[in-house]
C-alpha cells in the first residue's frame, strides 16, 4: 500500500502545470448568467508566424477565421450556459474599440447605447506560432546506441479578449487566452482546430470560474 501511494505521488509530482490565461487587466466585475446578453465582434488583425499553409487551407480569408472563431465561441458558451443571448456584430464601426485611447468617444458611446446587451466581447490580436519541444532519453546500461532524442511540434494560438460593460460604457476585463496542440501524424489542420477550440474553452472557463491553470497539453 505504501509503495502504491509512493508511485501515485511521484506521478502526480511529474504533471506539469501551465497558465493559459495571461496578461489579465481587471477593471470591473463581470457576471456569467443566462439572464445576461452579449454582443460579439472580432478584428481581423491576425499575425501568422507559422502554420500559414494550414491556415490558408482552412480559412481563405482572415474574416472567415474570425467568423468561425466567434461561431465556435457561441456554440461552446451555450453548452456552458455562461450567457443567455448572443448577437454578432460585423459593422466596421465596432473596429473603433480596437483603437484604445485613440477611439472616437462619440462613436463608442453610440455603439454601447445601441448594443441592446449587457456586455460586449471583442476578439483581436490573433497570433499563430509554433513551438518545438525536445526530449532526451538516457542510454540503457551506458550503451550510447540506446539513447534517443525526440521532438514534438505545437501549434500555439494567442487571442486578446476584451469585455466591456454597456451600462458604464467602459472596459471591465482584458486578457490573453492561449490554445495549443501538438501535431499528431502530420495532421496540421486538426492541430490548428484543436488549438483554436482550447483557446475558446479557456476563455469560457475563465469567465465562469476564474480558472487560468491547466495540466500542460
Amino acid at each position: 500500500m505504501l509503495c502504491l501511494l509512493l508511485v501515485v505521488s511521484l506521478l502526480t509530482s511529474c504533471i506539469v502545470k501551465k497558465d493559459y490565461i495571461n496578461r489579465v487587466v481587471k477593471e470591473g466585475e463581470i457576471t456569467s448568467s443566462k439572464s445576461k446578453s452579449v454582443v460579439l465582434t472580432g478584428f481581423d488583425n491576425i499575425d501568422l508566424n507559422s502554420f500559414k499553409k494550414t491556415f490558408a487551407k482552412n480559412y481563405p480569408t482572415n474574416n472567415e477565421f474570425i467568423e468561425a472563431y466567434i461561431s465556435e465561441f457561441i456554440t461552446e458558451s451555450k453548452k456552458s450556459g455562461i450567457y443567455g443571448n448572443y448577437k454578432v456584430e460585423v459593422d466596421d464601426k465596432w473596429k473603433e474599440l480596437d483603437k484604445g485611447i485613440n477611439a472616437d468617444r462619440a462613436v463608442v458611446d453610440e455603439l454601447f447605447s445601441n448594443a441592446n446587451a449587457d456586455y460586449v466581447i471583442t476578439f483581436s490580436n490573433f497570433e499563430i506560432t509554433n513551438r518545438i519541444e525536445t526530449s532526451y532519453r538516457a542510454p540503457i546500461s551506458n550503451n550510447p546506441a540506446t539513447a534517443t532524442h525526440n521532438s514534438k511540434e505545437y501549434c500555439v494560438l494567442d487571442v486578446e479578449v476584451s469585455i466591456y460593460d454597456t451600462q458604464t460604457k467602459k472596459r471591465i476585463l482584458k486578457f490573453v487566452t492561449t490554445g495549443e496542440s501538438s501535431v499528431f501524424l502530420f495532421n496540421f489542420s486538426q492541430t490548428l482546430l484543436k488549438a483554436k477550440k482550447r483557446s475558446i474553452q479557456h476563455i469560457i472557463n475563465y469567465i465562469k470560474s476564474g480558472r487560468i491553470t491547466y495540466n500542460k497539453y
